[in-house]
C-alpha cells in the first residue's frame, strides 16, 4: 500500500464493527484500512471515520484512515 507500511492485524475490532486491515506505517502512526469491492458510498466513509473515533477513544492516538475502492460515490467524496 505504501513503502514500510506493516500489516499487524486483520479484522481488528473497533467500536461496534471491524476493520479490514490495521497496521502501523513508516513513522509508526497507527493506520485503520476499510476495503470495498464495490463503490465506496457515503455510509463507507462514515463506518471508516468511526472506527478511527473508536480507535482514538480507546487507546489515545489518532490513527490515520485510508479507505480503498475500486470507485467513490459523489457523496462519499464529498464526506472525505
Amino acid at each position: 500500500m505504501e513503502p514500510n507500511f506493516r500489516i499487524l492485524e486483520d479484522e481488528k475490532k473497533l467500536g461496534s464493527g471491524q476493520a479490514d486491515i490495521y497496521g502501523i506505517d513508516g513513522n509508526g502512526r497507527p493506520v485503520i484500512v476499510k476495503l470495498k469491492r464495490v463503490p465506496a458510498s457515503r455510509e463507507a466513509v462514515l463506518q471508516l471515520y468511526g472506527y478511527v473515533k473508536s480507535y482514538e477513544a480507546k487507546y489515545g492516538r489518532r490513527p490515520r484512515g485510508i479507505l480503498v475502492a475500486p470507485s467513490f460515490s459523489p457523496s462519499a467524496i464529498e464526506a472525505l
